[in-house]
């Protein structure tokens, strides 16, 4: 397909939200273009390392495989799927928008309708040293539990992924740490009520990290609590669990909203909502919206050819 002439429809993200949205647009009659960062495709998904038992249809053992199922149905359908392909910057001129893409010639595509489907992210801690526990942040609290066999934990945050890590690498670790900010838990009541009774479980509210300092023997963490003020705590693993955040490409936070300019999946639902489920939802939902716009252009076009047609020629 040549780079230089428009696509029809332009989707950026692989991840659930992403294919579905793919799938759905050339089932409506459009050959789209799919670009994601990754060398492969399946986003956050993919890294699920756990069984998948809440997508309706099969209990995948993980998000690999899950990943794989997506990827067969996508190659059914006429996607122009590019992986290893990043956005750096979105523009647009009041009908087409504009992508320039990563590369020593910053190539560039156009198209009349995008779909941002970019995902969300872990929220990073912004304090000093966060740095020097960048390698905790990718272990799993239930695939790697046993890795925590006899060490001190240290879990910031006080909504569920907080909360079930600490459940999760309790049996294990000699002493975990749960430091909240807040002046309680915000996870379901579910989860906090099998924080009850354990010994090795000690939750900090009221609290937060002021700084990571790296030793020899650990990891030592500036902790400020509101009313008992500064103290220290020296643990062997920081995970940081306080939320996620969207990912958009440079420029497309300020074209929200505007005609043929779409959002679906982590980037666009909040937080207590994410799943598969609702990205592989938001996905059909973008398409058919990019459809109905794209559609709705060309009986503009169309009648506005037909009207200067039949419109009467001056004559002298």
């Amino acid at each position: 397909m040549d780079d230089r002439a428009p696509f029809p429809l332009i989707i950026i993200g692989g991840g659930p939200a992403g294919i579905s949205a793919a799938i759905w647009a050339a089932r409506l009659g459009l050959k789209p273009l799919l670009l994601e960062k990754n060398e492969y495709l399946g986003g956050q998904v993919r890294h699920i390392r756990g069984s998948i038992v809440d997508y309706l249809g099969h209990i995948f053992p993980s998000g690999e495989k899950l990943t794989e199922k997506m990827g067969h149905h996508l190659a059914a359908f006429p996607v122009d799927v590019r992986t290893g392909v990043r956005v750096e910057h979105i523009t647009d001129d009041g009908t087409t928008y504009t992508l320039t893409l990563s590369g020593a010639d910053r190539p560039r595509m156009t198209s009349q309708a995008v779909i941002i489907a970019t995902g969300a992210q872990p929220r990073r801690l912004n304090v000093p040293g966060f740095d020097a526990v960048e390698r905790d942040q990718h272990l799993s609290t239930s695939k790697d539990a046993p890795s925590f066999s006899g060490k001190r934990v240290a879990i910031i945050g006080g909504g569920d992924r907080a909360v079930e890590g600490a459940v999760n690498v309790q049996p294990y670790a000699r002493s975990v740490h749960l430091i909240v900010r807040s002046d309680e838990l915000r996870a379901r009541r579910r989860l906090v009520d099998k924080l009850s009774g354990k010994p090795n479980i000690t939750i900090h509210t009221l609290t937060q990290v002021r700084e990571i300092i790296p030793s020899s023997d650990g990891k030592r963490l500036t902790l400020v609590h509101e009313k008992v003020g500064v103290s220290s705590l020296l643990v062997d693993y920081v995970l940081a669990r306080i939320g996620m955040t969207a990912v958009l490409p440079p420029g497309a936070k300020e074209r929200v909203g505007q005609g043929g300019f779409f959002l679906a999946g982590d980037c666009t639902t909040d937080a207590p909502f994410r799943s598969i489920a609702t990205a592989v939802g938001d996905g059909m939902h973008a398409a058919k919206r990019a459809v109905f716009y794209l559609e709705a252009i060309e009986r503009m076009q169309e009648r506005m050819q037909t009207e200067k047609t039949l419109k009467p020629q001056s004559t002298r």
